[in-house]
């Protein structure tokens, strides 16, 4: 068995990338497929294509307008439709370019990437308001989660009772915000809301990390949560000794332990500098 997919229902099933461990969910219709976040390696999408096998792609969602969640590859069909919400459409309009640049920026990484392609195909995205949609014979409901970044959405298939929770409910790194104490409460705002959905479904899928119960979910929304308050908590003073003595101290009083990579390290290193940052300004 390929360690690289899990299989969550009959007809739900989720590769995760050995880079980021990125997820890519996989629902399989009587008529098709559909993916969501396809990522990201070359090695990845034909791991994907192989399992696919005769079933055709019928169209690509993409939680959010980071570059790992916005791939495609012509593997899934060149003029494949492809999903976003409305907000993650207009970021990408007005930076289409340095989307780009930080894919670019991982040029020297053996992943294969193909940048022309991955600047044209993002014309393809056309977007989807926050509310119920009738899609290729099966239902999503499109729900706005900012906090991580502008524009992110949820896609919560009802048929297939399975929640695409974007960049949340990780268990292997820390929230990531998007840099202003206005996300901060945006964050916190869409944990309210996951908290209601995630009771209606069976599978809860991060965009990085293991896929979880509606139990599972719970518990790791609690620990987001608990970080974000102490986050939110902060004071000017906390940081006498420098940002990074901060950073662990917040660690031991908090009892966060989703920072045992360089990856989920540099994550937490930015919340606290963006928090430092709004304390210095306010």
């Amino acid at each position: 068995m390929d360690t690289h997919f899990t299989y969550l229902r009959p007809n739900v099933s989720v590769h995760q990338s050995e880079i980021f461990h990125t997820n890519t969910g996989i629902l399989k219709t009587p008529v098709g497929c559909v993916l969501v976040d396809p990522a990201f390696t070359q090695a990845d999408f034909e791991r994907i294509a192989a399992f696919l096998g005769s079933d055709s792609v019928l169209a690509g969602f993409s939680t959010h307008a980071h570059y790992d969640h916005l791939f495609w590859s012509p593997l899934f069909g060149d003029e494949t439709p492809r999903y976003c919400s409305e907000g993650t459409l207009d970021y990408v309009t007005l930076h289409h370019q340095e989307i780009l640049d930080e894919l670019i920026a991982l040029e020297d990484e053996p992943i294969n990437l193909n940048h022309r392609y991955f600047s044209d195909h993002l014309s393809y995205l056309s977007s989807l308001s926050s509310d119920l949609h009738y899609l290729y014979g099966s239902s999503v409901v499109v729900v706005d989660i900012p906090g991580h970044l502008y524009g992110q959405s949820g896609f919560l298939f009802p048929e297939f009772r399975t929640l695409f929770a974007a960049d949340t409910l990780s268990n292997i790194e820390p929230p990531s915000i998007e840099g202003s104490w206005q996300s901060l409460i945006a964050y916190l705002e869409s944990l309210a809301t996951l908290k209601e959905l995630i009771s209606q479904v069976e599978w809860i899928v991060p965009g990085h990390g293991d896929p979880m119960d509606s139990s599972e979910a719970k518990s790791r929304l609690d620990q987001d949560r608990r970080y974000l308050e102490a986050l939110r908590d902060l004071r000017i003073d906390d940081f006498g000794n420098g940002l990074e003595a901060q950073a662990k101290i917040f660690l031991l009083q908090t009892g966060e332990t989703r920072v045992a990579n360089k990856d989920a390290w540099l994550i937490h290193l930015g919340n606290l500098q963006a928090a430092y940052n709004w304390l210095s300004t306010s």
